[in-house]
């Protein structure tokens, strides 16, 4: 029985999101520009990663407000109505944890193909990634 329930832990932890990634080699550092484009009117489907690792959705209205869902691995969806607008040519967003309002993307944000990221700020470990 404890081999099976080790082999049950073991496939259950590998099903999670990881807690940590490396930035991708050759990602590029994107503009406020490219990040107000790819996600205005969308939304976005996407990867956290750290203590509590999960996944995410956001909804960018024209209206100004975002609507996230947050799911961490294991635990209830939390939902949130944000708002987010251009100031100055850069996007600015309340943000999930404490909706606190930050603009410019503070060379946080790369991308690699057809996939984005945001990084600590290291610029080297991925916080957060999704399609763009």
């Amino acid at each position: 029985m404890k081999v099976a329930f080790t082999t049950t832990i073991i496939f259950a932890l590998s099903c999670l999101p990881a807690l940590s990634k490396d930035l991708p080699k050759g990602a590029a550092e994107i503009t406020d520009a490219q990040q107000i484009e790819f996600l205005s009117g969308k939304k976005i489907d996407g990867i956290f990663y750290g203590k509590k690792a999960g996944g995410w959705t956001v909804e960018w209205k024209a209206d100004g407000s975002k609507i996230a869902a947050v799911t961490p691995t294991g635990k209830k969806t939390m939902n949130k109505t944000l708002k987010w607008m251009v100031k100055d040519g850069k996007l600015c967003e309340e943000g999930f944890k404490d909706s606190k309002m930050i603009c410019g993307t503070g060379g946080r944000y790369f991308k690699s193909e057809n996939t984005c990221f945001t990084t600590g700020a290291d610029k080297k470990t991925v916080t957060n990634e999704f399609p763009c």
